[in-house]
């Protein structure tokens, strides 16, 4: 990777992450169950962390206070962690071991439009449906080194490092216009991800670790190859790929395609 904004400064001598796990219904029971067994395998490779676990009105309050309350604690990583997510116990230190600012997981939408959530720009606007970015992605999936520089991704689960909000102004998560398109709105991730590149702080996937998210049933990359290649071949019209390639819903939690 490039060399980013955060080389100058000091190294990080050991890591301390605060968790944030932000409870907006229910969190999700198989959620807990990956939670407990990412912190017990932090906890026996000796990695500090703090766990925060609170209810939450909406995703704003939530980002916002999980970036000051990291500060309190003295973090120096900063793991955010949706409440419908499904993981493997290794996915913090596979993240962790990047030495990254920033770095995200893999995962698609649980809703429609069942696709990676994450954006690359295509010219001057953004394109969800991007062949091209899909294609590096699963190319990049099956390299030494899996990651590739998007320009947006979600926050379902992504590791932070905490000295790039001392390179960020207030608020660090807000909806605002969307300056691509005025007539929309951006999310608050994305938002947040483009303060990031202003300042010159890269965005990276890890197309190697990819996790589920909890809609129906558990939705993963793989239901979203599912539809790419059927899609792609003419056998499904893009507006039924939710009926037609992400399955009926049979109850069954899995995660597949850990990485390498």
């Amino acid at each position: 990777m490039r060399p980013g904004p955060l080389d100058g400064f000091p190294a990080v001598k050991g890591p301390r992450v605060f968790v944030s796990l932000v409870k907006y219904d229910k969190t999700e029971d198989l959620t807990e169950t990956c939670i407990g067994r990412m912190l017990s395998l932090l906890n026996r490779r000796g990695i500090d962390f703090v766990y925060d676990k609170t209810s939450s009105s909406g995703f704003l309050a939530a980002r916002n206070r999980a970036v000051d309350s990291a500060r309190e604690y003295e973090c120096t990583h900063l793991l955010i962690v949706d409440d419908d997510m499904v993981f493997e116990e290794d996915a913090a230190l596979r993240l962790l071991n990047w030495k990254l600012p920033i770095v995200s997981a893999t995962y698609i939408m649980n809703r429609d439009p069942y696709i990676p959530n994450v954006r690359r720009r295509a010219g001057s606007d953004w394109d969800y449906d991007q062949d091209g970015l899909w294609f590096d992605m699963e190319a990049s999936r099956h390299q030494q080194i899996p990651l590739l520089e998007v320009d947006s991704t979600g926050a379902g689960f992504i590791l932070i490092d905490m000295r790039v909000f001392d390179l960020l102004e207030k608020p660090y998560y807000f909806m605002a216009v969307n300056p691509d398109d005025p007539t929309s709105f951006m999310g608050e991730d994305t938002y947040f991800m483009f303060k990031c590149r202003d300042v010159g702080i890269p965005v990276v996937l890890d197309c190697g670790l990819e996790v589920g998210h909890i809609g129906t049933f558990t939705y993963t990359m793989d239901n979203f190859r599912a539809y790419w290649s059927r899609s792609a071949s003419g056998a499904v019209d893009e507006r039924d790929r939710a009926d037609d390639d992400m399955g009926e819903g049979d109850g069954t939690l899995y995660v597949v395609g850990k990485g390498n």
